[in-house]
């Protein structure tokens, strides 16, 4: 916040000079000591001016010209206005400086009331929450207050600390025991669960030998067929071709027997299969029994077995 006055620089010598002697500081502006410079130049520039002016009023326009002359007129105004104009911009910093000064201080003591009242505020508060709770107060003198009062619910306190303490250590207590078989548990579990695991894997294994050995006794049991199929292929055409050597010769008129006479092989039937380059032979007795032996490709051996002849014939007429 600035105070100043601007004088503006008039064509006319005269008009300036009865102009300048109206031009007064304004009333509410306070000029403090610092500023007697400026009041000398002031003085100064009255001194100068007021000996002009008379000389103006009273001598002619010429007289005054050869007195003094304009320029030396416009360098002292120049002088003068330069002068004030400068005084008058420190007496603003000045007062500038002032200012900020005071509202500086202004603050800083606003702030420490505003924490002194904060302060009281704390107290009060305080004060008022110990007496609505039934404690001293400030202003309570201690040495006429009973103390009984105090002293039975500090007891009544301790064996309530007491009581709670005890009960925490039974709670934990308790916790550390359940812990600890929550622990003994999951370690069996983890015991029997890697046991289970065990036996699982185990199972596994046997489950899948056992699948191995079903394969190979399944291929085993197609390859003993195929040769028994071959060998009674074989048999039947041995039997075909030795009753067509034993039977008589017929002469073309006789009549065609269409079945065989019976305990004759009458059928052949050839069996190829491919990779089966072995051939398992079979013989038939005449008695009608026949023993059957069994070679097998992968060293498994089968017993000998006998056979009926009806039994024989009875599966071939089948």
């Amino acid at each position: 916040m600035s105070t100043g006055i601007a004088v503006k620089r008039m064509p006319n010598n005269a008009d300036f000079f009865k102009r300048s002697e109206n031009i007064t500081p304004p009333s509410n502006l306070n000029i403090s000591p610092s500023s007697s410079l400026a009041s000398e130049s002031h003085n100064d520039t009255e001194n100068v001016v007021k000996p002009i002016q008379k000389a103006v009023i009273e001598k002619p326009k010429v007289q005054v010209e050869k007195l003094i002359t304009e320029a030396d007129l416009e360098r002292r105004l120049r002088e003068a206005l330069r002068e004030r104009d400068d005084q008058w911009r420190k007496h603003e910093k000045a007062q500038i400086v002032f200012l900020q000064s005071e509202g500086a201080n202004m603050l800083k003591a606003l702030h420490l009331e505003i924490d002194k009242l904060g302060h009281q505020l704390r107290d009060a508060k305080r004060q008022l929450f110990v007496s609505s709770t039934g404690g001293l107060s400030a202003s309570t003198d201690l040495s006429n207050y009973d103390h009984s009062e105090l002293t039975k619910r500090f007891k009544e306190q301790e064996l309530r600390i007491a009581e709670l303490e005890q009960l925490l250590s039974e709670k934990e207590a308790y916790a550390k025991g359940i812990e600890r078989k929550v622990m003994a548990t999951m370690e069996k579990l983890q015991e029997q669960i890697n046991l289970q695991g065990d036996r699982i894997r185990q199972l596994t294994t046997e489950l899948n030998d056992r699948n191995q050995t079903v394969a190979h006794l399944s291929s085993q049991l197609r390859t003993f067929r195929l040769r028994e199929a071959m060998a009674q292929a074989q048999q039947r055409r041995r039997a075909s071709q030795g009753s067509a050597n034993s039977s008589p010769l017929v002469s073309p008129s006789s009549p065609h027997r269409i079945f065989p006479p019976k305990g004759l092989l009458s059928a052949s039937v050839t069996v190829t299969y491919p990779g089966n380059n072995a051939h398992q032979m079979r013989s038939l007795s005449c008695a009608g029994t026949e023993s059957a032996s069994y070679d097998s490709a992968d060293s498994i051996e089968k017993p000998s077995r006998r056979r009926s002849s009806s039994g024989l014939n009875r599966k071939l007429t089948n």
